[in-house]
């Protein structure tokens, strides 16, 4: 799977391309680029996996929406559990399974340095 460039703070995946808008603390909000519809993205990152964590991993809070002010439609939502799971034949969903390897890839990495 191609992850991008991580260091610009980019993620590609399937036909979707994330840009990281900005980090604060264990927070993360992105967005997606392409020929698609738009979709939000925050999530909260820890740097060790939990049973809180999707699939023990290391993302506790993902949520995933397009839409703006009063249209927003919420695609994907977990809070150390699924309170809106997606349909596994969704872009939402694989966007939520690209970003779960590539994060848990990315700080694999930087944990065998």
């Amino acid at each position: 799977m191609n992850y991008g460039n991580v260091s610009t703070g980019e993620l590609s995946s399937l036909a979707h391309v994330i840009v990281f808008d900005w980090i604060e603390g264990n927070w993360v909000h992105g967005h997606t680029l392409g020929r698609r519809k738009r979709m939000e993205v925050e999530m909260k990152v820890f740097a060790s996996g939990s049973v809180f964590g999707i699939n023990n991993g290391r993302i506790s809070k993902l949520s995933i929406w397009h839409g703006k002010g009063k249209k927003i439609t919420t695609l994907v939502n977990y809070d150390r559990g699924w309170d809106i799971r997606p349909d596994m034949d969704s872009d939402a969903y694989r966007l939520a399974c690209a970003l779960t390897a590539a994060l848990d890839d990315i700080l694999r990495m930087e944990d065998e340095t």
